[in-house]
């Protein structure tokens, strides 16, 4: 499995807009994330590449584990 979100939260100006959210990606495969506008898609998406970090939970990435308090720079 390359990427793995635990219990991922997302607050943006005292809005919840992820919440607890469980993910896996598996290597190789193409996996698309349909949804309505405004359900998260985008913050997922900024998570995942770490212009964010999450406020609770993990995100793993080939081994590499990070969260509200991780050192992103590794990553």
């Amino acid at each position: 499995m390359a990427i793995k979100f635990e219990g991922v939260t997302y607050n943006f100006n005292k809005k919840k807009l992820l919440d607890n959210v469980n993910l896996e990606i598996e290597d190789n495969k193409i996996t698309g994330i349909i949804g309505k506008t405004g359900s998260g898609k985008t913050f997922l998406a900024s998570l995942l590449s770490a212009i964010n970090v999450p406020i609770s939970g993990t995100i793993t990435v080939k081994g590499f584990i990070f969260g509200k308090n991780s050192n992103i720079k590794k990553l």
